[in-house]
């Protein structure tokens, strides 16, 4: 959970499906519809209150923030069609609560929604993953975000310039697609097996 490989779920089904589906939406999308921003996951402290601030900070810009509780009471396929449907999607990599089955949960994680969001086609701006995280490139797969200022200022700019925003949701998708194809994770969990 903290440098991967988590992405395993993604099949190259699921992958053509979203694919699919992004462009369906792409061809039907009003162009002068508002943008959607959406965080999706589960409510707990500290990621709540860091939420709230980020969402108000972000309503003073005229800009929202959807804040969705994780995939309760949703079906997956309404989960994928959030992924695909919103033109940013927004996630941290705070954990918790503790659970006696979880453990480094003080660790900032890799979460799914990583993989799941460049998947679907759509622009990511995710907090940094403790430890370094090898497998997209912040910058150009998606924007990082260290505190709440940060993670305003790299939304705000990509409701501001489309280009932007094309290119993020287009290269996080690409280098997660290659992933998919080639089963990348499969074979680092291989090698990783395969040590002394």
């Amino acid at each position: 959970r903290i440098r991967g490989p988590l992405f395993m779920p993604i099949s190259q089904k699921r992958l053509a499906e979203l694919e699919l589906a992004k462009a369906r939406f792409a061809s039907t999308r009003d162009s002068s519809a508002p943008l959607i921003i959406q965080f999706i996951g589960s409510m707990y402290l500290p990621r709540d209150e860091f939420l709230q601030v980020v969402q108000e900070k972000l309503a003073f810009k005229g800009i929202a923030l959807t804040i969705n509780s994780d995939k309760a009471g949703t079906s997956n396929d309404d989960y994928w069609r959030v992924l695909v449907e919103s033109d940013i999607i927004f996630t941290t990599t705070l954990q918790g609560p503790t659970r006696g089955f979880m453990d480094w949960i003080w660790v900032r994680q890799a979460v799914f929604r990583y993989a799941e969001t460049m998947a679907a086609g759509t622009a990511l701006v995710a907090q940094c993953v403790e430890g370094g995280f090898p497998y997209f490139t912040k910058d150009s797969d998606y924007l990082e975000f260290e505190g709440v200022d940060q993670a305003v200022a790299e939304l705000t700019a990509l409701v501001s310039d489309s280009d932007l925003r094309r290119r993020i949701a287009e290269s996080g998708h690409a280098t997660m697609a290659g992933y998919v194809q080639e089963n990348i994770f499969w074979k680092d969990v291989m090698k990783c097996c395969q040590r002394d």
